[in-house]
């Protein structure tokens, strides 16, 4: 569901499922799916699928815009988050044993969590038991900072297991000690907020779902840093800061900057930045070789970039989740 350019199909591609079938209704991501997955049916809207055939696995990630800190902060009552209701829809449809969902972290904190506790209590009344867990992309081999929630779920039928996907035994078993007071100076992100005070340094606090003061996130939002986009289309959504060569260490570098010191990335860059592989979302057959060759209009890639899921998280995820299919049951269950 949801299933924008395939970033959560890819990883779960490569980590050995087969995909049954998609749905997204954005004609650009449309054309990008019906390119990389030729053989794979796709829905257009998540409103009237019905009929899905059954599958092992549902996965997707519902819209963010209305839970983003970008956004207006309408939370489930959005038009856009509101989806996750057609969510428990075809889930309640076709009954799948796992359950893969995606969302900003700032879904945990819409309406004071009160969103968050309505979307685990519509899953649990489905009959699902469920784990979440934020994970960054850049732990993941990609070079941004792109933190997400995934909840994983698996039907109360089948048994145990959704812990299994997102937490690693190797991790611990989190208790403390006791007398200890729980999390209570934990430190928190360059704009995260702490749970005690003098933790942080002056200026910190308000966590930013969606950019970070060092490694800029891909971003669905397109903005404008007074260059127009060499395809013509005006848009000019992401820069990185300049690279300067200094060959043979002579201290003399070669300053390889646009005016201001910055340039914007490029399709291809934003590609190998959420791991897919270049010029995945290229449709004139030439974006592998750069934008110099490319034709494609960037405006589209980069906003379905911006909002696809990270494929190496996804790949993780998967990889994970068909080891808890392949491990007999604990207790008979």
């Amino acid at each position: 569901m949801f299933s924008g350019i395939g970033g959560f199909d890819e990883g779960f591609r490569r980590a050995g499922f087969d995909i049954a079938w998609m749905c997204e209704r954005e004609p650009f991501c449309r054309n990008v799916l019906a390119r990389r997955f030729p053989d794979v049916p796709c829905f257009d809207d998540v409103t009237t699928l019905t009929d899905a055939p059954t599958v092992d696995a549902l996965v997707g990630g519902f819209p963010c815009q209305d839970v983003s800190i970008a956004g207006k902060r309408e939370g489930l009552g959005g038009d856009r988050t509101g989806l996750f209701w057609e969510v428990v829809r075809i889930a309640r449809e076709v009954q799948p044993r796992w359950m893969v969902l995606e969302n900003v972290p700032g879904l945990l904190r819409s309406n004071g969590g009160r969103d968050f506790h309505t979307v685990l209590s519509a899953l649990a009344e489905l009959g699902f038991r469920r784990a979440y867990r934020i994970l960054d992309s850049r732990y993941f081999g990609v070079a941004q900072r792109r933190r997400r929630v995934f909840v994983v779920l698996r039907a109360r039928r089948c048994g145990d297991g959704a812990k299994t996907v997102l937490f690693e035994p190797e991790s611990g078993d989190r208790d403390t000690k006791a007398g200890e007071q729980a999390r209570a100076r934990v430190a928190a992100t360059l704009k995260g907020r702490s749970h005690g005070t003098d933790i942080n340094s002056p200026g910190c606090g308000g966590e930013d779902d969606d950019t970070d003061t060092l490694i800029p996130t891909l971003s669905a939002s397109l903005g404008h840093h007074g260059h127009s986009s060499p395809r013509g289309d005006g848009n000019d959504p992401l820069v990185a800061f300049a690279l300067r060569a200094d060959p043979g260490g002579t201290g003399q570098g070669h300053n390889s900057t646009y005016p201001g010191g910055v340039r914007r990335l490029t399709p291809l860059e934003c590609e190998r930045l959420q791991g897919f592989p270049d010029g995945w979302t290229c449709l004139c057959g030439e974006g592998h070789r750069g934008s110099q060759s490319c034709t494609c209009h960037d405006t589209p890639r980069y906003k379905a970039l911006g909002n696809a899921v990270t494929v190496p998280v996804a790949e993780w995820i998967a990889r994970r989740l068909m080891a808890a299919c392949a491990a007999p049951p604990k207790g008979g269950a």
